[in-house]
């Protein structure tokens, strides 16, 4: 191989290799923005206002609602799961709000408050390893639905004074 040809294949290696460290750089940019939680400055960054949280009001209700806060022991072992139940005065109805992963039954405060004032009793446990709830180790999520769900049938409706349920998932 002659001069000539070693530098400009030295040149290519050098050009991939820049734009193979261009792309993996901005591939973990792209991934820490879509995947990984948490406030995200760049989505922020064009906003000149402050946007008012339309849900602050059912939040506020749900901070002040009278709860009752319930304990049961899981369906399939001795773990003590936790759940907040906000009766409505006269209502033979109960929602069921289960929350989603990573969050606890907290998160659920506007349905709760939304369900309440359509005339609900309203049901929010926390999921295992999820808020107040314990367990030990993460179940996974159509397990630990199946199981939060026999529990609630062998432990926390039974207290429910009505059978008339709605459930929110």
């Amino acid at each position: 191989m002659n001069r000539k040809h070693k530098k400009v294949w030295w040149t290519l290696g050098i050009i991939v290799a820049v734009l193979v460290v261009l792309i993996g750089v901005g591939e973990a940019y792209f991934f820490n923005v879509a995947f990984v939680p948490g406030e995200k400055s760049v989505l922020n960054k064009y906003s000149s206002k402050k946007k008012k949280d339309p849900l602050a009001q059912n939040k506020k209700w749900y901070a002040k609602a009278k709860k009752e806060h319930w304990h049961m022991q899981s369906a399939t072992s001795n773990y003590r799961l936790d759940a907040n139940y906000i009766p409505k005065k006269n209502s033979n109805k109960t929602a069921v709000l289960l929350h989603g992963f990573g969050n606890n039954k907290d998160t659920m405060a506007p349905y709760a408050a939304m369900f309440h004032q359509l005339g609900y009793n309203v049901l929010i446990p926390d999921a295992r390893a999820h808020g107040q709830s314990q367990v030990s180790t993460l179940v996974m999520a159509g397990l630990k639905n199946m199981m939060l769900e026999n529990g609630l049938k062998r432990t926390l409706l039974p207290k429910v004074k009505n059978r008339k349920l709605c459930s929110l998932v």
